[in-house]
Formats: structure tokens, sequence, C-alpha cells
């Protein structure tokens, strides 16, 4: 699958400042908007729905506040379990709405799921300079353009990213899964129907190479083994 390629301006180009929303925690904030500031760009800071950052609300209560694009999201701190609601919100409610993703360098989950979701354009390291982040916060073609779904997101500043898993209805998944006790459960949460629930998770566990007693744990049980599947080096592409 080709990557998101475009001509990028050169740095140290003279632009005017933009307006950018932002979407980060409260502890965030506070190292985002100076750096975000140095680079040209003004942040309209925004803060996560909820009562807790470390905890996602329940099914029916958005994460995400409301959104006009571009946007950058800093998923740095985030626990995993709210990445993936931002990432399935992102992708059924504001999936034309350009986005960039601000992550770890070590986070091959995040990095691998980032293209199940179409309003990603570009998922860059939280340690690029303020002026590499303008570049791609002012990317050219990619604002105001949806993704392609045959080509993946820009990584930048990144390790060669690893294989992903490409599926429009992956995190609703995988939030089917974090809001259900029971595999059952979440099937029946699952908002296409229990047999596709079931053919997703058979092509995940097959993907994964995971085994096939993951369909006897608890609900919980069967997210957290896939989730650290996803992160971890391995037998991808065998």
């Amino acid at each position: 699958m080709p990557m998101h390629v475009q001509e990028r301006p050169r740095v140290g180009e003279r632009r005017p400042r933009v307006t950018v929303a932002v979407v980060a925690t409260q502890a965030r904030r506070r190292s985002l908007i100076p750096r975000l500031d140095a680079a040209g760009i003004d942040g309209h800071m925004l803060l996560l729905q909820g009562d807790r950052e470390d905890v996602p609300p329940p099914l029916g209560v958005p994460v995400l506040p409301p959104l006009v694009g571009p946007l950058l999201v800093d998923t740095v701190g985030l626990v995993p379990g709210m990445q993936v609601r931002v990432l399935a919100e992102l992708a059924t409610r504001y999936a034309q709405i350009p986005t960039l993703l601000l992550t770890q360098p070590t986070d091959r989950r995040l990095h691998r799921l980032a293209p199940s979701c179409p309003a990603i354009y570009g998922v860059v390291s939280e340690d690029l300079s303020p002026a590499e982040l303008a570049l791609w916060l002012r990317h050219p073609g990619a604002v105001g353009r949806t993704r392609s779904a045959h080509v993946l997101p820009a990584y930048v500043g990144l390790p060669a990213p690893p294989p992903p898993i490409v599926d429009p209805h992956l995190l609703a998944l995988l939030v089917a899964l974090a809001h259900a006790p029971t595999i059952d459960a979440a099937a029946r949460r699952y908002a296409r129907s229990e047999r596709t629930f079931y053919r997703k998770l058979a092509a995940v566990r097959a993907v994964l190479h995971l085994p096939s007693r993951l369909y006897r744990g608890r609900a919980a049980v069967v997210l957290q083994t896939i989730l650290d599947a996803l992160a971890a080096p391995g037998r991808e592409g065998e």
C-alpha cells in the first residue's frame, strides 16, 4: 500500500500564522502551546470530554468535543482505551476533518491502528521540531481533503512503520469489546451485525497470529490481548 506523499514546503519559508484545533490532555497543553507558538501556529486548545482522561466514558457519551479542522490530536499520555475511542470517533464523526496525529515514537499499536481512520493524513513524532511540525500542519494538498483508503498516512520522525491493519470497522470492534463484559455482549453492541463482528474478530486473530481460544476469554481480556499483539514486534507478514 503506498504512503501518502506530497511535496512539502521548505523549512524556513515564511508563511502567515494559521489556526489549528488541538485536542490534548490538560497536562500536555502547557508544553504544546509554546511549541505551536514557536511554529507560527495558533492552537485552539480543546479538552477531551468526560470526568477522567484515563477512563473512557460510557458508550453514547462522546470523548471528542465539537470539532472543525484542521486538527492536531495529541495522543501522548492517553491510555490505550482512550486512544481507541478517539480514533473511532474521528473515523465515524469527523472523517472529513484533516487530522495530524502526534504520537510517541515507540507507540507501535497506535501507528498500526491509525490507517483505519480516514481523517488521519499524518502520524508524527512528539520529538518533531516546531518548524517540522508546522510544515505538516500546513501540509499542502492534505488540509481539506480526505485521505484515500488505499493510501497510508505519512509517518514523520518515526521508525519504519510496522504493517498496519487497515479496516474501517476495526476501531468499532475494539470499542465494543471495551464496553462489554463478554464476547457475545460485545457482538450485540457492535453497530453492524453479530455475524460481521465474529468475522472481523476472526480476521484480526489471523493477522495477529492469536490462538483460537481467544473467543473463550472475557471481552476485556480479548481486547487487551489484541492491543498487546498490536504493540509487540514479531510475526507480522509471515
